[in-house]
């Protein structure tokens, strides 16, 4: 435990986190029931903190298991076991209390301040697909390949798929993962509880703004995409892309620490290089 406390207590520990002190602090509270173990008589149980730190860590940096296994002074196979145990809580846990729909004070807030952005009026939310890299599975690999990935990379990609809501200040609202990667943005939102949710009635007289790859529907603002805009075309784009921008950051942020991280780990026989986020996020 001094080691992790060491980690822990280190000066720049926003940067190696990427997240304060006060916001580690809280998880390990919200969690300290879940994922605390007891002592037994031939040894004694990895504190809550320590659990969580290897965890946050290994998503955070995307250090090799066998690196931070020396750092805090643990098996491979226990760092392993923890980022798992710990996702896992994570998602059961802090994803349902904290990722949730906007109730109605809040939807007024963040409609006011998408208005205020954009100059669109009843915006509740900014949408964006993009891709987390995975290792070939075993079974039905055709749908998990990325074209576009592997035209870019010249090398075959294996994605699945994250659709993401946010608000202004970039706080998730909702929350698909895990669809093949070979699914257009359309597909993946018609497989989502959004769209579900959006069927049944309950996001009437409101908008989500997304990209070119969404359908217009009437409850999602998309951009013009045909040639020869007008000048009315042109500035409505432009107030599409001004709401639309958070999403795509969060998201692009995402997915390049995923690649990070994938891209660290190859060969390292821990799982897809995804498997530890879409575990944290799956929904």
């Amino acid at each position: 435990m001094i080691v992790t406390d060491r980690i822990i207590q280190r000066k720049n520990f926003k940067k190696a986190f990427r997240m304060s002190k006060s916001t580690f602090d809280m998880i390990c509270e919200e969690l300290n029931s879940v994922i605390a173990k007891e002592d037994t008589t031939l040894r004694n149980a990895i504190p809550v903190r320590q659990r969580v730190a290897v965890c946050i860590w290994r998503l955070a940096t995307g250090e090799p298991l066998r690196l931070v296994s020396k750092r805090f002074g643990l098996g491979i196979s226990t760092c392993h076991k923890l980022v798992l145990e710990v996702c896992s809580a994570i998602r059961n846990v802090l994803m349902p209390k904290y990722l949730q729909w906007p109730d109605e004070d809040n939807s007024r807030l963040i409609k006011n301040e998408f208005e205020s952005m954009s100059g669109i009026p009843n915006v509740v939310g900014s949408m964006y697909t993009t891709h987390i890299p995975i290792i070939a599975p075993k079974i039905s690999v055709a749908a998990y390949f990325n074209k576009r990935h592997t035209e870019r990379n010249q090398k075959t990609s294996y994605s699945i798929t994250v659709q993401g809501v946010v608000d202004p200040r970039g706080v998730f609202s909702d929350v698909c993962i895990g669809w093949p990667g070979s699914m257009l943005d359309d597909q993946v939102l018609e497989k989502s509880a959004l769209y579900q949710r959006a069927s049944g009635g309950l996001l009437k007289d409101v908008w989500i703004v997304g990209t070119s790859g969404y359908p217009l529907m009437d409850w999602v603002l998309v951009p013009y995409t045909q040639q020869n805009l007008t000048w009315t075309q042109h500035a409505f784009n432009e107030k599409i892309g001004r709401g639309s921008g958070g999403g795509e950051g969060c998201l692009c942020e995402a997915e390049r620490a995923v690649e990070l991280l994938a891209e660290k780990n190859r060969g390292e026989a821990s799982g897809p290089a995804g498997g530890s986020w879409s575990m944290l996020c799956a929904a």
